[in-house]
């Protein structure tokens, strides 16, 4: 029962574009929408898609990485960026597209939207394409199921499921229900809240300076939330929200460079966004299961990702192209770490194995790049959860679902050592960037601090509400 449930957490918590791309025909009936005399909402937009755009463009099909199954999705835009410019419907790709005016024309090989429904359309951005009340969205989409808000009656202790180092080993980010706390290392006192996000914080990632927080999570089967703060203060102030996923976001990782956010979603989707202007860079889209984990290459030209489809992939940044598949895991991929000299790259997952590759950008192999087992052990009892390494690269830590901790040689896969027992699953794992400290956040609200020098016992938090 112990290890089903672990597993079954694992899945549950570790775990868009333009108009442009060939569209399936659909029902083949249209509806006629007349143009209301007064103000244009988005429900009278979303019949209009409801009817003519959602079937080439949901969750199954996402044609040219467009999702417009809600207000969220289709502002988030796709592939080709944003489809509605609110304000400004004669530049917005949306209608562009129904009118023809690009190719090929929007719904795809079906009858072209009325003059009537595409002024719709046109009024409704032109006004500033604005949101729907919440009572308004959900009382127009009666065939999704609608979410009550209920809140709990006792005070809630959240899951730790995601902790990050600052690059100056001067704060540590540990991600909890709907909140982000800031723990000062120096003398180990709670600092700063961050909260406000949407449902359990399941990843964080300081930017390169340190100066930016990227925090991700949303409610599961609703959407996914990416919200980046300005920590370099005291008080910290929330610089952007993004809403562009279709479920809860995973995992996300900063560029090398600090430029681009990449995040991980159980939509089965990679997405990367410019930190700058919160906008859709690149969608990329070949897992046929949840995405459970990311990790960039040092150059920063290169993203690794791990799925529940038992694959890596290796993605080109720039080109939004896969380079390399991994396929040798036997079941679910939870987490995936490249080792600092960006020539191995470590992953484990539901198997219970960590694997290793040896990867080279050769010009002689095809597409010149390489990826080749080089290493295998059998690690933990139950599912790996958490990879790590040390920032020399000389040491490689992982986190079990049998709640055990341990520290491994990065090149035999040798055992070093095992920590003290873990009160609790081990939901996330972070190493300091001056190679001193090991963080474990568990499911029970706790947090476990200990120096990577031999300290087995550590220090032990609770994590504030």
């Amino acid at each position: 029962m112990r290890a089903t449930r672990a597993v079954a957490l694992t899945a549950a918590t570790l775990v868009g574009a333009a108009l442009a791309a060939a569209c399936a025909s659909g029902s083949g009936t249209t509806r006629t929408h007349s143009a209301p005399s007064g103000a244009v909402t988005y429900n009278d937009v979303r019949a209009i898609v409801s009817d003519s755009c959602e079937h080439c463009h949901n969750e199954d099909k996402a044609k040219g990485g467009l999702l417009m199954e809600s207000y969220e999705e289709l502002v988030a835009g796709g592939d080709h960026g944003s489809a509605v410019i609110p304000g400004d419907s004669a530049s917005s790709r949306m209608v562009q597209m129904v009118e023809g005016r690009l190719k090929p024309r929007m719904p795809y090989k079906e009858d072209p939207l009325s003059r009537e429904q595409i002024d719709l359309i046109r009024r409704w951005i032109d006004a500033g394409a604005r949101a729907p009340a919440a009572d308004a969205a959900t009382a127009a989409i009666p065939d999704r199921e609608i979410v009550p808000d209920v809140e709990p009656i006792v005070p809630v202790s959240g899951a730790v499921a995601a902790i990050a180092f600052d690059p100056g080993t001067r704060r540590i980010a540990v991600g909890s229900y709907k909140s982000v706390h800031l723990m000062s290392l120096a003398d180990r006192k709670w600092i700063a809240t961050l909260d406000g996000q949407a449902d359990l914080v399941r990843a964080v990632a300081f930017s390169p300076d340190g100066k930016l927080l990227a925090v991700g999570g949303g409610p599961s089967g609703r959407f996914g939330e990416i919200r980046i703060w300005d920590v370099a203060s005291v008080k910290p102030k929330l610089v952007s929200t993004i809403h562009g996923h279709a479920d809860t976001i995973l995992a996300i990782a900063f560029s090398p460079d600090g430029s681009t956010v990449a995040s991980a979603s159980y939509d089965k989707l990679v997405k990367l966004w410019d930190v700058a202007t919160a906008k859709q860079i690149k969608s990329l889209k070949e897992h046929s299961d949840a995405v459970y984990a990311l990790a960039y290459m040092p150059d920063g030209k290169r993203l690794v990702s791990a799925a529940g489809d038992r694959t890596l992939k290796v993605w080109d940044v720039s080109a939004g192209t896969r380079l390399v598949t991994m396929n040798e895991a036997l079941d679910a991929v939870y987490t995936v770490a490249v080792n600092p000299s960006g020539t191995q790259i470590a992953a484990a997952g539901a198997d219970r194995i960590i694997r290793t590759w040896s990867w080279s950008a050769d010009a002689t192999a095809p597409g010149g790049n390489s990826a080749k087992l080089s290493g295998s052990t059998f690690a933990h009892g139950d599912a790996v959860l958490r990879l790590a390494y040390s920032p020399d690269g000389s040491t490689l830590v992982s986190a079990g679902a049998d709640r055990v901790v341990k520290v491994w040689d990065a090149g035999t896969l040798r055992e070093k050592q095992m920590l003290d027992a873990q009160p609790d699953w081990v939901m996330a794992l972070a190493l300091s960037a001056d190679g001193k400290w090991l963080a474990a956040g568990r499911y029970d609200g706790t947090l476990g601090l200990y120096a990577l020098d031999g300290d087995r016992a550590g220090e032990q938090f609770v994590v504030p509400r």
